[in-house]
């Protein structure tokens, strides 16, 4: 069986082509959104109910590559949150502690260059 020389050279330059698309589509800027998990420690419901979590929807930027790479990190993931060292005098009067910092501080210290941009709920209010 013979193969033209033009098909496999056309071939090899599509399949070049194809890589250097991909790598700059990749490096442009997207907004994605993302479900996580907080999981609140060192907090007791006034009511007594055991339930300890909240889902929290966030909407993330960042490059195409980093996006891929956080959600398969972070999808369905779970945060952990303690949450009396995080009350500050002012937070345990007013009984709310802002979400949208916790997740946005959460990614920070894991080395991720995402950039949260909303999250919903922003707030966990104590009761």
């Amino acid at each position: 069986m013979q193969v033209n020389k033009k098909a496999i050279v056309f071939f090899v330059f599509l399949i070049v082509a194809s890589i250097f698309w991909l790598l700059h589509a990749l490096s442009a800027t997207y907004t994605s959104q993302l479900t996580v998990q907080l999981v609140y420690r060192n907090y007791v419901y006034a009511d007594g109910d055991p339930s300890n979590k909240t889902d929290v929807n966030i909407e993330i930027e960042g490059r195409g590559y980093e996006i891929l790479f956080f959600k398969r990190k972070y999808n369905n993931g779970k945060i952990p949150v303690d949450v009396r060292a995080m009350l500050t005098a002012s937070q345990k009067s007013k009984g709310v502690i802002s979400i949208t910092k916790i997740v946005s501080d959460y990614f920070m210290q894991q080395g991720d260059q995402i950039k949260i941009t909303k999250t919903d709920p922003q707030n966990f209010e104590m009761e």
